[in-house]
Formats: C-alpha cells, sequence, structure tokens
C-alpha cells in the first residue's frame, strides 16, 4: 500500500518539468514569440552588406559613417545603427548564410548593441524615442533572445520602456507594436493581450483618425495620409495580423475585412503602374517617393490577397472612377490613363509641413490635379517645380516665399467642396478661398476627356492671378494651333491670345474664351534642399514643361475653360475637336456644367436652372448632380451635398415621372413637371452620393 503514492509521487515529479515546459511553450508570448522570430527572419536579404558592416565595425561597436550626435527630427541617421544591426542578426540567424552562428558575428552583434544601450543617442523628435528606436530594436532582440546577455536585454528593455499605449491611429498602432513586443520578451502574456487588442482597436471605420467610412486614411487631424501614416499603417497592421494567426487572440474576421476594403478600395486607387499619386504621397516628396511608397503599397495588397484568397482591382486591372467625400479628393483611372484632384475644405486639411519637410506645399490641398499616361510626367521633378504653379490651382503669383503649412492655413476656405463619381464618369467641385483670392473651380471626367472650368475668379490682392494647367517634364515638341495654323514652338517663353489648342507628350488642351495663355518651355534649376530640409543642397538642372492661364492683376469675375485629352496623336487633331464627348454647357457663378445629347453633369452653386437638349433640371439647393439617359424614358441621377450639411435634395423636372424607389418623394404637377426630393446620408457619410432613377410616365 505504501508503494503506490509513492510511485505517483515519483511519476508526478518526474513528469512536472514536461508539463511546466508545456505550458510554457503554449503560453501566448512565446506563441507570439514564435511568430515574430519567422516575420523578422523572412525580411532578411543578403547582399553582401553583412561582410561589408563587419569591416566596417569600429572596436566599440559603432560605425564612422553614422552620425550618432544628430538631432535632426527627420531622417534621423542615428536609426541606421540599428538598420545594420538588425542585418546582422538575421544574418546569424539564417542557416543558408556563411556567417550563420559565426563568433566573430556574434560578437560584432554584442559590441553593437552595447553600443547603442550604453550610448543611447536621442533625436528632438519624440517619434523616435517613444517608436523608431524601440521599433529598431525588436527585432534585434528577438532574433539573439537566447545569444544576448542578461545586461544587455534589461538595458535594451529599459529604452523600449519609453512606448506606452495612447494617441491613435497609426501612432497608437506603432506604440502598441513595441508594447507587444516588450511584453513578449518579459513573458507578460496580459500586457501581450491588452497591446493585440489596442492595436485591433485602431482597425474600425472611424470619422477620427484612422481608417475613414470612404476607405481613405486620416491622420494629423482630417487629413488624407494614404502614402504616410496610412501606408504605414497597412503594413503595420498586415504584419500583427500574420503574427497572430494561430493564436487566441489572431484578428477577428471583422477586422480582416475592414483591412482588405482598406488596401483594395483606399489605396489601391492611388496606385497606378507602379507609382503612388503625388497627391497620396502626403509630406514625403523626396526623391524616388511615389515609386518606393507604390512597392510598399503593392506589397500590402498582394499580402492581404493571400490571407483572403482573393484578387484586388489592380490585378484585375480596374477601369474606374471614385471620389473620396471623407477627403475631398478625386480619382480615375484606366490602363491608359490617371488623373486626380486633391482639394480641401473647412472640412479637410489640404497638405501640412512637419519637419521641415514639404517647405513648399502651401498649395498642394487647392485643386492640384496630376495627369499620368507614361508614369514619368512628374518623376524627381519636385526641385525644379515653380510652387506656385501646382497642376489645378488658382493662386496669387507673388514673388516673396510660399508661407509654411500650419494647423491653421491648411484649411479650405469654404465647405462648398466636393464631388461624384461612377464607373463612367465624375464630378469634383471646390469654392476656393485663401490669401484674399476667390474662385470656382470645377472638374467633369468622361471617356478620357476631362473638362476644367472656373469663374467667379476675383481678387483683392494687386498681385497677378494664373490658373495652371500643368507643369510636368518637357518630353517633345510642342504643337499649337494659333489662328487656324499648326506650329512647332521653339524653347523658351510663349504667350498666347488666340490659341485653339496645344498638344505636349500626346496630350492635347483645348481653350475656349480665348484666355492668356502663358507657356515655359526651358531649363530651370533647383535643388531639394528647398522640398525637405534635410535633402542635399546640390543644384539641380531639368526642362520643364509649365503651361497657365494669366488672369492679370487683382481679377474681377474672372473665368477659364479647357479640355485635356490624353493620349492622343497628332492625327486625331481635327477629329477630336469635332467630336468631343461633351461640351460646355455652363459656367457661371449660378451653374458650371457640361453634357451631350444623353447626359448632364453639373455643378450647381446655388438653386439654379440647368438644361441641356431634352434635359431640363432644377436643383432647389447647391448641391453636385449628373444625370444620363437610358433609352427614351429613364433616367439615372447621381447627387450629393458638396456642403455635408443638408438632410435631403429637391429637384424639380420639366414633364412628368414615377419611381419605384421609397427613398423618393415624387410630386407631379400634371404632366408640366416633377418635383423629387431625396434623403442624403448623414454622420460619416455625408457627403456621399446618392443615386436613383426615374422614369418617364405612359
Amino acid at each position: 500500500m505504501s508503494r503506490k503514492p509513492k510511485c505517483l509521487f515519483t511519476l508526478t515529479f518526474l513528469l512536472l518539468p514536461f508539463f511546466v515546459f508545456a505550458q510554457v511553450e503554449n503560453s501566448l508570448s512565446e506563441q507570439i514569440k514564435a511568430n515574430l522570430y519567422k516575420q523578422y527572419l523572412s525580411q532578411y536579404s543578403n547582399k553582401n552588406e553583412v561582410v561589408e558592416l563587419l569591416k566596417a565595425q569600429q572596436e566599440d561597436g559603432s560605425w564612422q559613417e553614422v552620425d550618432y550626435a544628430s538631432k535632426a527630427r527627420s531622417g534621423w541617421p542615428a536609426r541606421q545603427h540599428l538598420e545594420n544591426l538588425k542585418i546582422l542578426a538575421t544574418a546569424y540567424q539564417t542557416p543558408t548564410d556563411r556567417l550563420f552562428k559565426s563568433e566573430i558575428l556574434l560578437e560584432s552583434i554584442q559590441k553593437a548593441l552595447d553600443f547603442w544601450n550604453k550610448t543611447e543617442p536621442l533625436s528632438d523628435n519624440w517619434w523616435q524615442q517613444e517608436i523608431g528606436v524601440p521599433m529598431g530594436l525588436s527585432p534585434i532582440l528577438i532574433l539573439m533572445e537566447k545569444e544576448l546577455d542578461s545586461a544587455d536585454m534589461q538595458a535594451s528593455l529599459k529604452i523600449m520602456d519609453k512606448a506606452q499605449i495612447k494617441m491613435t491611429g497609426q501612432n497608437k498602432v506603432w506604440l502598441s507594436g513595441n508594447v507587444l513586443v516588450r511584453s513578449t520578451l518579459r513573458g507578460d502574456d496580459e500586457q501581450v493581450k491588452k497591446a493585440i487588442n489596442s492595436i485591433q482597436e485602431e482597425i474600425v471605420l472611424s470619422t477620427k483618425e484612422g481608417i475613414q467610412p470612404d476607405f481613405s486614411f486620416h491622420q494629423h487631424g482630417p487629413q488624407q495620409q494614404f502614402g504616410n501614416y496610412g501606408l504605414s499603417y497597412a503594413s503595420s497592421t498586415l504584419f500583427w495580423l500574420q503574427v497572430t494567426q494561430g493564436t487566441d487572440f489572431e484578428f477577428e474576421q471583422e477586422k480582416i475585412d475592414i483591412l482588405k476594403h482598406y488596401l483594395f478600395d483606399g489605396i489601391a486607387w492611388v496606385v497606378w503602374h507602379e507609382k503612388m499619386d503625388i497627391s497620396a504621397c502626403g509630406r514625403q516628396l523626396f526623391p524616388s517617393t511615389p515609386s518606393h511608397k507604390a512597392e510598399s503599397a503593392l506589397a500590402s495588397i498582394k499580402a492581404m490577397e493571400k490571407i483572403v484568397d482573393e484578387r484586388s482591382v489592380i490585378d484585375n486591372g480596374f477601369e474606374g472612377k471614385k471620389f473620396f467625400w471623407r477627403s475631398d479628393m478625386l480619382v480615375s483611372q484606366d490602363p491608359h490613363y490617371y488623373f486626380s484632384v486633391k482639394m480641401s475644405s473647412g472640412r479637410v486639411r489640404g497638405a501640412e509641413t512637419v519637419n521641415s519637410e514639404n517647405l513648399q506645399g502651401y498649395h498642394m490641398g487647392d485643386g492640384a490635379s496630376f495627369l499620368y499616361q507614361n508614369n514619368e510626367e512628374y518623376t524627381d521633378i519636385f526641385p525644379l517645380w515653380d510652387w506656385r504653379k501646382i497642376p489645378g490651382t488658382t493662386t496669387l503669383q507673388l514673388e516673396e516665399k510660399l508661407p509654411v503649412l500650419t494647423s491653421k492655413n491648411s484649411w479650405g476656405g469654404t465647405d462648398f467642396v466636393g464631388g461624384i463619381a461612377t464607373g463612367e464618369h465624375a464630378i469634383a467641385t471646390m469654392h476656393y478661398k485663401k490669401d484674399g483670392l476667390e474662385a470656382k473651380k470645377s472638374w467633369f471626367v468622361v471617356d478620357g476627356e476631362t473638362v476644367c472650368l472656373g469663374t467667379d475668379i476675383s481678387s483683392s490682392k494687386p498681385e497677378t492671378v494664373a490658373t495652371t494647367i500643368q507643369q510636368s517634364w518637357l518630353k517633345d515638341n510642342i504643337l499649337a494651333r494659333i489662328n487656324g495654323k499648326i506650329t512647332t514652338l521653339n524653347e523658351g517663353g510663349h504667350t498666347f491670345t488666340e490659341i485653339d489648342f496645344l498638344r505636349h507628350d500626346n496630350v492635347v488642351y483645348v481653350f475656349e474664351e480665348n484666355p492668356k495663355i502663358q507657356l515655359s518651355n526651358e531649363e530651370v534649376s533647383g535643388s531639394w534642399d528647398k522640398v525637405a530640409q534635410k535633402l542635399s543642397d546640390k543644384p539641380v538642372r531639368g526642362k520643364v514643361f509649365k503651361l497657365w492661364i494669366d488672369h492679370g492683376a487683382n481679377p474681377t469675375s474672372a473665368s477659364y475653360a479647357y479640355y485635356i485629352f490624353p493620349r492622343i496623336n497628332s492625327q486625331d487633331f481635327e477629329q477630336l475637336l469635332s467630336n468631343k464627348p461633351v461640351e460646355i454647357v455652363y459656367n457661371s457663378g449660378e451653374t458650371q456644367a457640361v453634357g451631350n445629347e444623353n447626359m448632364l453633369m453639373a455643378v450647381y452653386h446655388q438653386a439654379s436652372l440647368a438644361k441641356f437638349g431634352r434635359v431640363q433640371i432644377k436643383a432647389e439647393q447647391p448641391c453636385v448632380m449628373s444625370v444620363t439617359r437610358q433609352g427614351e424614358t429613364i433616367f439615372n441621377f447621381v447627387a450629393s451635398d458638396p456642403t455635408h450639411k443638408l438632410e435631403s435634395l429637391t429637384f424639380t423636372l420639366k414633364g412628368a415621372y414615377l419611381s419605384s424607389n421609397p427613398n423618393l418623394m415624387i410630386t407631379n404637377k400634371g404632366r408640366k413637371s416633377t418635383t423629387v426630393t431625396i434623403d442624403l446620408p448623414q454622420g460619416g457619410e455625408a457627403g456621399k452620393a446618392v443615386s436613383f432613377s426615374l422614369s418617364k410616365k405612359p
């Protein structure tokens, strides 16, 4: 009888280490740590950097080329030390690398980490201390945990303690990720859970910072940040989604769906042929920025495709148009060309200058319009730009330096900014007020044609006002038809008061109203440090094509009207002029509109009547509206409220109409006219377009 308890005790004693081991191995921290290890190791790409780093490393563990004393807020050079360490650590743990488990490599890693922990370089930017440095230490500590001595690990974790869960949007995701790694290394499952939940809390549609209801992204207030914070958000959240897979805290399906839509219905729209739209790049307009950001965006999109086993719009070669009503931005793209308009309002900031980046971007949210057809139009052109002539903008032409953007001067001057988009056509409009200048500006995009209208352009200032049509690299001969004769323009400066059209780089610009056209096609100079302080002050030269309308000094009620046709060769000129997809119908302070026999696209700046052909519609409130005819009896409408303030829109149409749509209130006045009222989206969807159809009464 006495032996049985002894055997059980002995067996329990012998199995106890196994149970403890199994429990530790299966703890959340250990699961996350194992997944982190795989993720960090998969990022390694050996390009002979390791050997060069070992050669260049100094005895104290530092690298001579790294400026550790710098306090720079942007592009802080000391972070390179942590990048070097990451390369060494991944090489050490990579079995296929010839330096795998090398004692020389291990000593180099230990010296480098010891140097960092003892000197602890500091930037003047809080972001580096709380986000950048802990994020840089994370892969090193996870990969080298078993090889590092306790003193180095504890010193590094103390540095990581500066990261605490707080703030919103991508800043919160970064901080939570740092806390997650730190807690994993300490085996603190409760903090790991808290950090994972904190990351998932930011995967939500919000009218605050983060993913918006239209799948744009805001950070630093209501400001479109697709290519800056929004791009980091995409890669960060996808990283943590993959790290948590297979654990009890893997992402909920709802969160995965939101991320999928953000990538497929948001970021994908601002990437075209492996470049990101300049207007989506944010303040980081550095050399090759659009290419680098597109590469990152496409990598995230491809990763999401694998996770959800679904192809994105980019893979499907999408063709269409989208208006981001939360971010005041229009995008139109197909396989052959891309066009966008970025605006600002009393609701949305146009751009920002932070850390001495985007020093010239004062007008980047004032109707900036970029047309791509070969994807080289603007590549690294920023040092040579005349930043008072951003394409699409109407601005004062002062000699003084542009103001630096602040939280006060980056907003638009009115709330009447908005648009609509369908698969076939789109409208953007902006009542612009800034620096004593006012203008009503609208863009109409249909069948590859863009019609640009401006009216009520007035200024209280004595300076000249200009509407810039294009400013890109000079590519080829410029052809113009002047007084019925086509001529090739020489390099230099040109002024035209009577010109029918102009062609450059397979784009044809057709002018109405005989404006005063100014053209510069010559070599200019500049430097990158004028764009961002941290960049080179070395002179850069190149030939730039710059085309604008000169409204003169102190204009009152000036206007402009021009067409843009991409991908047009010289043989298509005459056919183009006689067969435009739409014609200009109105360009007044009341209404701006274009149309053809089957379509009317209108911006009603006030309650007014618009008609073209057999279509006649009065809007009872300011709005944006398009109507297309389907056969002889059906009319399809799309409308929106640019002010985001209205609860409904009312239209009066000539003739008798009916509809089966329960959201419409229809009143017929015999067969003479029909009044239609439709409720508008509210809250986070205010400004979103609504669609409805009417049919003629038999």
